[in-house]
């Protein structure tokens, strides 16, 4: 069809894209003795990589299955994987597959089971799943988001057999031929045979497990979610990567959990594509055999070439994900930059995508020569928790952690006592920070991410406004560091530095972080429905943070609402869907949290401005507006019409106010 010849075309220009970019993607290792050498790291210090190589060459001699060794990761930190490809389209090969590399099949004689982490080809900007099997054929469950899956979680099943039993599993076989293969979920956008056209249908990750890894992971972290560490819900994305290897158990300390991700020498991330990124890349060899699903006899020659259909690098920059700041490269400019922020400064750190990985391992390292510390003030979302817990755990009180909105990379740190809460609504925050109203809100310095210069020298802040201008303009003599990156779009408004006000930046060219992406189905479809029929023409609209409003584009165009005006603290991919639908006008909106296809968007845009803090979350400004919807998302509501937003159960802090007046 031609949607997915389209889209063909377009992925081999990217892995092309990629390949000049990135030269240090994956690359072979001299075919003599190759497979021998990679024996030869594993037998040093990990057995079971070691008994999961050997039984993985053993399956492909005996089905006579094409093999390569490959160097992947960047070459200050190169690890060697065993690739396998597998007709995936043969299911006696398949089958075979499955009974050999399962959780609860001896590969060797120390290594009683493999977990089989099964994920997708990536398609940019295309969501991407990942599961781990749960037994050894096509009729076992798999987990996904957490727990076994159930054919009631899937909206189309429900709708086609409404009698069906309610904990009724789904099966291996149809996450294989439906997501892995087909990806129906996507069919009314793309066409059910996206995935057919694919030489590469995705790749098993197999980790060997020692016996009381493999009792941890089968008896207590997979049917137990209540008692892990992060995690627990049956919707989180990033569970995978916090699999538990050690002990699962309330109370339990990160170190003796044991998450895989840690043991594989990277940080944990929040997205499934991520996560299948982090896995080819990840920094050590207790990981070493991967299994490539190949579609037939086009995906056997495309093995051939495997280093183009290999997942892209991590979209955090690789020294930002190590586990373990000592292991993180050295940016002469970083350090340099870093100089000029004075023992114990008061720093501010923008929100999302506004936030810099480098800057804060950067300053990491800084902290190491210095006396006092520093105090650094944070919103949410732009650094990940174990770079966080890292951080406190190395610098103790060198480090001392303030967060201005508590999101889920610091829930887990604020409860061991590692960050202190200090938030407020966020249009309080950005007018005492402007007034100094606050002590609290006196900054010596600010890191910033901006774009290359340019024709009139303007470098600018991209998704970001927020309170960054109100800092740099309330605080006379503010050091701004400023990491230049040609992933921050030119955005419209004033939210744009010149040359005088930077006073020492360094380069880098990573990702801008994006929310995980996980697809609505039938609950958010409704409120999407719902939502639609309240919001009047010609409204303002302010939209929080999370993805159950992600049916409320498809619920306005519905409703055949128009005129639409924009006007939110964030602004993400639902909003600008709004603009391109023609439903909304324009959009006045503090910062922009989202996809690299929104961050694209707002490039030069001119109907999306970027706008202070002090602005879209003033309340006399709201006050005036003649139509003024506001959505967002509780935790819980009384009989009475009370509203809780921020505590949980426990009577601990789950969330901050935000922009909620």
């Amino acid at each position: 069809m031609k949607t997915a010849r389209i889209r063909a075309r377009a992925s081999a220009t990217f892995f092309l894209l990629l390949l000049v970019l990135f030269p240090y993607r994956a690359l072979p290792i001299a075919s003599d003795g190759c497979i021998k050498d990679l024996v030869a790291i594993a037998e040093k210090k990990y057995p079971h990589t070691l008994d999961e190589i050997n039984a993985l060459q053993a399956f492909a001699k005996e089905y006579n299955l094409p093999t390569k060794v490959l160097q992947v990761g960047p070459p200050e930190r190169r690890v060697t994987r065993f690739f396998v490809g597998l007709d995936a389209t043969n299911p006696k090969l398949l089958e075979e597959y499955r009974k050999r590399f399962d959780l609860n099949t001896a590969v060797g004689p120390t290594t009683p089971g493999t977990i089989p982490l099964e994920f997708q080809f990536e398609v940019p900007g295309d969501y991407v799943t990942g599961v781990v099997r749960g037994g050894p054929n096509a009729n076992s469950p798999f987990y996904r988001y957490g727990v076994q899956e159930k054919k009631n979680m899937n909206a189309a099943d429900r709708a086609a057999n409404p009698a069906m039993d309610q904990n009724e599993l789904q099966t291996v076989d149809w996450w294989f031929t439906n997501w892995m293969m087909s990806h129906d979920r996507w069919a009314a956008k793309v066409g059910p045979d996206r995935y057919v056209q694919d030489p590469v249908f995705g790749y098993a990750h197999l980790i060997g497990l020692s016996p009381d890894e493999q009792k941890n992971v089968t008896q207590n972290f997979l049917p137990n979610p209540a008692l892990r560490g992060p995690c627990k819900s049956n919707n989180c994305v990033a569970w995978t990567s916090g699999i538990e290897l050690g002990k699962t158990a309330q109370g339990a300390t990160d170190q003796e959990r044991k998450y895989l991700f840690n043991e594989l020498g990277v940080a944990r991330s929040s997205a499934h594509f991520e996560i299948g990124r982090r896995l080819m890349n990840a920094a050590n060899q207790r990981h070493g055999a991967v299994v490539v699903f190949l579609n037939g006899a086009k995906g056997t020659e495309a093995f051939k070439d495997l280093p183009k259909y290999l997942p892209a690098d991590p979209q955090i920059k690789y020294s930002s994900i190590l586990r373990g700041f000592d292991n993180a490269d050295v940016n002469p400019d970083l350090v340099k930059a870093m100089e000029q922020v004075p023992d114990g400064a008061h720093i501010l750190m923008p929100i999302a995508a506004g936030a810099s990985p480098e800057a804060f391992s950067g300053l990491v390292k800084r902290l190491a020569a210095m006396n006092k510390g520093v105090d650094l003030d944070l919103f949410t979302n732009g650094l990940s928790e174990a770079e966080l817990k890292e951080a406190t755990r190395k610098l103790g009180n060198k480090l001392r952690l303030h967060a201005l909105f508590l999101g889920s990379n610091m829930r887990g740190l604020y409860r061991e006592g590692g960050i202190h809460l200090a938030d407020g609504n966020l249009g309080d925050i950005a007018r005492s920070i402007a007034t100094h109203q606050n002590p609290q809100h006196k900054y010596d310095a600010i890191f910033v991410r901006v774009s290359p210069p340019d024709a009139q020298g303007h470098y600018s802040l991209g998704p970001n406004n927020d309170v960054i201008m109100t800092a740099i303009k309330s605080n006379p003599g503010i050091k701004v560091i400023a990491e230049i990156n040609p992933n921050i779009p030119h955005a419209t408004g004033d939210n744009y530095l010149t040359q005088p006000m930077i006073t020492a930046s360094f380069q880098s060219n990573t990702q801008l972080v994006s929310p995980p992406v996980v697809p609505y189905e039938e609950v958010e479809k409704k409120i999407g429905e719902n939502l639609g029929k309240l919001v009047d023409d010609g409204a303002y609209l302010q939209v929080g943070i999370g993805n159950l409003f992600d049916g409320l584009p498809a619920g306005l165009e519905d409703a055949h609402k128009k005129n639409l005006k924009i006007f939110s603290e964030m602004y993400g991919d639902a909003l600008q869907s709004l603009i391109d639908k023609g439903i909304a006008t324009e959009a006045r909106t503090g910062f922009a949290f989202g996809s690299s296809k929104l961050y694209k968007a707002l490039d030069r845009n001119p109907k999306v401005t970027l706008v202070p803090t002090t602005e879209v979350n003033n309340p006399e400004t709201i006050a005036k507006l003649p139509k003024f919807d506001a959505i967002n998302t509780a935790l819980q509501v009384d009989l009475r019409g009370n509203v809780n937003a921020t505590m949980g159960q426990d009577n601990k802090a789950m969330s901050s106010v935000g922009g909620q007046l």
